[in-house]
């Protein structure tokens, strides 16, 4: 039995509309669309560089932006915006019979990212649910709580989490669907990147 580590937002959850309404919110300026919004972001802007190059914000503007964000970012009432991924619960059904699976998350809160998979109704297809509370980084989480093989596989999003499985020595699968295109993606290296939920019962199988 191997671990499979799934990241969350991005990956079974989408937490798009949550992340754009925010931004909107906290930067009247912005008069992009949903669409334009993405697009850009895909590229692997940072919010710092983001908000310099499209809205001229000072480094004291983005400081304080983004110390605002995070007060907001996870407040009970924004995560309604999330929903799950299309696919998910039936690629999690399958996969658990065969692995140990764990969610590993740079969220804010254990609390409610529990409440949120209890929602979705998926809570129970994972062994644990690991949680940095950004006081840890991925790698120090996962190795602090599971005993990791090369034979385990870390499947996300950004090019952190690419970084995280190569750090632990094991497989990295990346999925297009998230706050990357498939462009950057692959100029870390993954393993594989997938279009499509229901291609990685067969990459991680491979």
């Amino acid at each position: 039995m191997s671990n499979i580590f799934f990241d969350l937002d991005g990956t079974l959850i989408n937490s798009e509309h949550r992340l754009y309404n925010l931004f909107v919110e906290l930067c009247p300026n912005c008069n992009m669309t949903y669409e334009e919004y993405w697009k850009i972001k895909r590229q692997r802007y940072t919010q710092k560089n983001f908000l310099k190059k499209y809205f001229n914000f000072t480094d004291i503007e983005c400081e304080n932006f983004h110390k605002t964000y995070l007060l907001k970012v996870e407040e009970e009432k924004r995560l309604e915006e999330d929903f799950l991924k299309e696919g998910v619960i039936e690629v999690l059904q399958k996969l658990y019979k065969k692995y140990d699976l764990y969610v590993v998350t740079n969220r804010q809160s254990k609390e409610l990212t529990l409440k949120e998979l209890e929602k979705f109704n998926i809570k129970q297809y994972f062994k644990d649910i690991l949680v940095t509370e950004q006081k840890i980084t991925k790698v120090d989480l996962i190795k602090k709580n599971v005993q990791i093989s090369h034979i385990d596989v870390m499947i996300g999003d950004t090019g952190e989490d690419i970084k995280c499985a190569k750090a632990l020595g094991i497989k990295s699968i990346a999925i297009s669907w998230g706050v990357l295109n498939k462009e950057i993606l692959k100029e870390y290296s993954p393993n594989g990147i997938i279009d499509e939920v229901m291609e990685l019962e067969n990459h991680i199988i491979q």
